[in-house]
């Protein structure tokens, strides 16, 4: 049984097909297929790919290999770190007069001490502020006395002082 010459049979005669049509036929017939892409899986990895390239790209610190070993640093580079590790520490002592802050001389950092001035910044930060905070809660622990007049008109209090030591 060919399906070619029943199709051809079971066509009316007054049916005309062009030579583009019967080629259409013929290949549906034959089972030639046209081979085709699909491009929603490729656009749909390709896109999620990026995504999460986007996602992660923040999350990676460029200082770090895919180790996790931080590259070791230039002479030029530390002295630049340290450079700024001096202005965060002076920035840190004007907030609250009396705080006591130093830096280490470089020559006793090691090699793993070495981190971004924004992370040196963000440590210092949070000393100050644990320092702040702690002056308040002893502050408001304190009972608050007014003055007193004597009769000689000289105003007498007592005087508190605070020693903080870092």
């Amino acid at each position: 049984m060919n399906i070619k010459r029943e199709f051809e049979r079971s066509l009316p005669d007054s049916l005309i097909l062009t030579e583009e049509e019967k080629r259409k036929i013929r290949t549906r017939i034959n089972g030639e297929s046209i081979v085709q892409i699909r491009y929603k899986p490729i656009l749909v990895s390709v896109l999620s790919l990026l995504l999460l390239f986007i996602i992660l790209a923040p999350a990676l610190s460029m200082d770090r290999l895919i180790t996790g070993s931080p590259i070791p640093l230039t002479a030029t580079k530390k002295q630049q770190y340290y450079e700024q590790y001096l202005q965060i520490v002076e920035k840190a002592m004007e907030q609250k007069i009396g705080i006591s802050i130093e830096v280490a001389p470089k020559e006793s950092f090691k090699e793993t001490d070495w981190v971004t001035p924004r992370e040196y910044n963000n440590m210092i930060q949070a000393h100050v502020d644990s320092f702040l905070q702690e002056e308040k809660k002893v502050l408001a622990s304190l009972p608050i006395e007014h003055a007193v007049m004597k009769s000689e008109g000289m105003a007498s209090k007592k005087n508190i002082f605070i020693l903080a030591t870092w």
